[in-house]
């Protein structure tokens, strides 16, 4: 059978440079930063493949207004597609050769709406892909409709929004059409008649292994053992779970009260000793500078003494007569007496001189008794405060030796009531985990506390074709190193109007995280294209998963919702080896590991000297 393989991905706007992406055979990965276009290709890819509305424009595609896609069908002839963004006008190109170059002329316009009398691109996709005019049911009470290329899109074109799902990738997001989204799986198996065979509902009996039951009993008891064991050290109950709730909010408060209160004591203290630092050695520079006015006075009182004698002398000398030698009483040698003689002018200046300065420097003095005694004021009001600082210091030292017992009693009793509110967290979660166990038993066993509401007439599917499609995905999951349930992996499938998914040992998909679920949503559908290629089954021929290995719609990402590093690797691994005469095409964040990449085409959008381009559109 020949199978579609994507060979081109281009999208122009005549002046511009094309924006262009090649495929190839096997396993392709688009990996990148975030806003490089990777979803731009694929919501062009789901355009091209009869989607309504075009991509969602970027600051990088203004302009661009046509998209082609270029693909093979089979080894020897190649088909081209194209539309237009802004009027959903479609055209293809007749099939040619893939040895000679694509024909220049020889568009036919081909009808949006798969009704048209004339040939429509949804027809045209159909009928490359294998499949006739295929009838499925519309509604619940058996009314028909024909297959489309949007029923069959979504079983080879999942998005990222799809991919995290807790409901089937087999089906659409409409519940109105899932009886014709049922159908079309069951044809797709080729488990299903053309006109379809409808029957009455029966009871649903899940085909479940032994062991699988023996292991959800066995898992059972153990959950409960584990319920026990969980430790409540404050004699907690779940009912009390909102009273400790706002119990750690008020000693959260208090705690952060505290820790505030004892941040401002510690700063106080910080700017106390500041402080203290700056009056010490303001008074240690006062009691200099009294030290050196003190000085400073005996020095004026030295200059006193002096202009005393001074003043005494020049008073004496005024007082001598000129009389003879004061032992022999021999008059003086006239000559002699002339020479020694002072005027008593000069005297009496120099005593008047010696008095002034006298006078000046008392008044001097005056000022620098007063001076010191200033200084002197400030050395003691240095010292008050630096006694008043210690003791301010010594109290606030106190203080925070209390708040630290206090931050530190909160943090314990918050502890304690942290260790609680886990603790109860823990079983309310084995609690659900064991409910979930049970209401799988029930399922088992077909007792009636499940709510049933089927349709009035649902698809006839084989069993054994579903047994052979399940092994196909635990086949898939084994190899991609599943790590979520215990070994075995035994996949079953849930035939319920309400479910039509897989299980896996005995767990429903919506019971895991979001990683866990986009790989069972990628393992369904890469399982669904191996199913038929092995059984020579019309189907697409391609895969494009975006996102099937990051979780990234929700910022608030839990540990469960990263896959662990040796599923990445099996992943790519296993895809990039065991598919090469199909195509799978991943779109994600995450890149395949070193010694792998030469088993596929990666394409790396990014700046990075490792980068194949910046971008889609760079």
């Amino acid at each position: 059978m020949k199978r579609i393989r994507l060979a081109l991905l281009e999208v122009t706007n005549g002046s511009m440079p094309p924006a262009t992406l090649y495929f190839e055979r096997g396993l392709n990965v688009l990996s990148g930063k975030e806003n490089r276009g990777k979803s731009y290709v694929f919501s062009t890819l789901d355009f091209l493949f009869g989607a309504e509305d075009p991509p969602e424009p970027n600051l990088h595609s203004t302009g661009y207004e046509l998209a082609t896609l270029y693909f093979t069908l089979g080894e020897e002839s190649r088909g081209v597609v194209r539309r237009e963004f802004a009027s959903g006008k479609a055209e293809a190109l007749p099939y040619h050769p893939v040895t000679k170059e694509v024909p220049r002329e020889g568009w036919r316009q081909l009808a949006k709406k798969h009704k048209s009398k004339r040939e429509s691109l949804s027809k045209y996709w159909l009928t490359a892909m294998g499949f006739g005019p295929e009838i499925l049911r519309s509604n619940a009470s058996g009314d028909i409709k024909n297959l489309t290329i949007r029923i069959l899109a979504h079983l080879c074109l999942v998005d990222e929004i799809r991919i995290l799902e807790k409901r089937s990738p087999l089906r659409s997001i409409q519940s109105t059409a899932w009886p014709g989204d049922d159908d079309a799986f069951a044809l797709v198996l080729g488990a299903r008649a053309n006109p379809p065979q409808f029957t009455l509902p029966e009871v649903s009996v899940e085909i479940m292994p032994p062991e699988v039951r023996r292991w959800i009993e066995a898992e059972i008891a153990r959950v409960d053992d584990e319920i026990v064991s969980i430790p409540l050290e404050s004699n907690a109950s779940e009912d009390e779970a909102a009273l400790i709730a706002r119990r750690a909010g008020e000693f959260t408060a208090a705690a952060d009260t505290a820790a505030r209160e004892l941040r401002a004591m510690l700063g106080a203290i910080n700017e106390a000793q500041q402080r203290l630092t700056e009056v010490k050695s303001h008074g240690i520079a006062s009691r200099e500078i009294v030290s050196r006015l003190l000085l400073l006075r005996d020095y004026y009182e030295s200059d006193l003494r002096r202009l005393a004698a001074v003043n005494e002398t020049a008073f004496l000398l005024e007082q001598l007569n000129d009389v003879g030698c004061p032992t022999c009483f021999q008059p003086f040698d006239p000559a002699v007496l002339e020479e020694c003689k002072v005027s008593k002018d000069y005297l009496q200046g120099i005593q008047r001189g010696t008095r002034a300065e006298a006078s000046k420097i008392r008044r001097i003095q005056g000022d620098l008794e007063q001076t010191i005694a200033d200084a002197r004021g400030e050395v003691q009001q240095a010292y008050s405060a630096e006694v008043d600082i210690t003791e301010t210091i010594s109290r606030l030292r106190l203080g925070a030796e209390l708040q630290e017992k206090s931050v530190a009693e909160a943090h314990g009793k918050m502890s304690q009531i942290f260790a609680d509110m886990g603790n109860l967290a823990r079983r309310k979660s084995l609690k659900d985990r064991r409910q979930q166990l049970a209401n799988q038993l029930v399922e088992i066993r077909g007792g009636d506390g499940l709510e049933i509401e089927e349709p009035n007439q649902k698809t006839q599917i084989d069993d054994q074709a579903l047994i052979e499609f399940c092994d196909t995905v635990a086949n898939i999951l084994k190899a991609w190193r599943w790590s979520y349930t215990p070994k075995p992996i035994v996949v079953t499938f849930d035939a319920h109007y309400k479910r039509m998914d897989i299980k896996v040992s005995g767990a429903a998909k919506r019971s895991f995280g979001k990683a866990a679920r986009a790989i069972l949503n990628s393992a369904v559908l890469v399982g669904l294209m191996d199913y038929c290629f092995a059984r020579e089954l019309p189907h697409p021929g391609f895969v494009v998963l975006d996102s099937p290995l990051t979780t990234k719609k929700d910022e608030r990402v839990k540990e469960d919702d990263i896959l662990p590093d040796e599923m990445v690797e099996a992943f790519f691994d296993h895809l990039a080896k065991n598919y090469k005469r199909c195509q799978v095409i991943v779109i994600d964040n995450k890149e395949p590991p070193l010694h792998l990449r030469s088993e596929m085409n990666l394409v790396r959008f990014d700046d990075g000297a490792m980068a194949t381009r910046a971008g889609f559109f760079g």
